[in-house]
């Protein structure tokens, strides 16, 4: 390496192979470990989800059928957690859904869980609280085998 300076090549020329190899490592002055290198790859796959996620559904709900989705969505905004059979109702005469193929019912029902998930976290409860065996089912588990989702 030619340095312009007479001070840098001298230094470059007298600094030993070490040293010089510490100066490269990034900022935190060590070299990032196995472990920090996995969860910042698990970062990653996990942000490249989310986003793939997010094209996925955008692009269904600007399908017709994603319009009639939209429609019951924005109709459950609405509901408060005592309208469970009011969206149980809702969905069992949505006759285009129950039809529908099993990915857009996959996503009708993620969709539908989310707002489940809103409607209890707004009346302070837990957002997931599946019932235990021998307790009437829950309106997702109700939704859920209306639409034929395993």
């Amino acid at each position: 390496m030619v340095a312009l300076n007479p001070f840098e090549a001298f230094a470059d020329t007298y600094t030993p192979r070490p040293v010089k190899a510490r100066r490269k490592r990034p900022a935190g002055g060590q070299a990032k470990s196995a472990k920090d290198k996995r969860l910042e790859e698990r970062g990653k796959l996990a942000a490249h989800y989310r986003r793939e996620e997010a094209r996925r559904t955008a692009e269904a709900l600007a399908s017709p059928q994603g319009k009639r989705l939209a429609s019951l969505l924005a109709e459950f905004e609405a509901l408060t957690i005592d309208d469970a059979d009011v969206m149980i109702a809702r969905v069992e005469v949505q006759d285009w859904l129950l039809e529908a193929n099993e990915d857009f019912r996959r996503l009708a029902l993620r969709l539908i869980d989310k707002r489940i998930g809103r409607i209890r976290r707004d009346a302070g409860l837990v957002e997931l609280d599946d019932p235990l065996p021998g307790e009437p089912e829950s309106a997702f588990f109700i939704i859920k085998r209306l639409l034929r989702v395993n």
